[in-house]
């Protein structure tokens, strides 16, 4: 997990924006575009929806680097999960999150699993959680068929 971090933490986030931009430009043109990710790729989907004006909607799982972004303005509708006892990202940073987009559009909407970690809708970790991670994803899908 050190390395992983230590790895993600060499990637230059403007680089990673061109690569959303590719991958979104390789979409065809008239359909409406969304973007999720999980864990970093939450912080990711959050750079698409506050760096860009690509997408229709974006939704991200647990990303842990968009409190320090959360003044960004994002140019689409974006729905949030985290996990209640998510050792990475404190509850306080939810409401920070939460906080930074009081009165603001466009609507940001966030959901805190009760009792539920880092990871929780990845079956291949320990924080895995199977109820929180079908509404989580229930609430992804349903937020993506109103947006995009």
């Amino acid at each position: 997990m050190t390395r992983r971090r230590d790895l993600r933490g060499t990637i230059d986030a403007g680089k990673t924006v061109l690569d959303i931009l590719a991958a979104a430009a390789a979409l065809p043109k008239a359909a409406k575009r969304g973007i999720v990710g999980y864990c970093w790729g939450g912080t990711v989907a959050w750079h698409g929806a506050t760096r860009t004006s690509a997408f229709d909607a974006a939704v991200g799982w647990y990303g842990g680097g968009i409190a320090a972004a959360r003044d960004e303005t994002p140019t689409c509708p974006v729905q949030l999960h985290f996990g209640e006892t998510d050792a990475s990202i404190p509850l306080a940073d939810v409401e920070a999150i939460r906080q930074a987009r009081v009165g603001k559009a466009p609507p940001v909407e966030i959901f805190v699993y009760q009792g539920a970690g880092h990871g929780f809708g990845c079956e291949e970790r320990g924080s895995y959680v199977a109820k929180d991670a079908a509404q989580a994803q229930e609430r992804t899908l349903a937020f993506f068929a109103q947006h995009l």
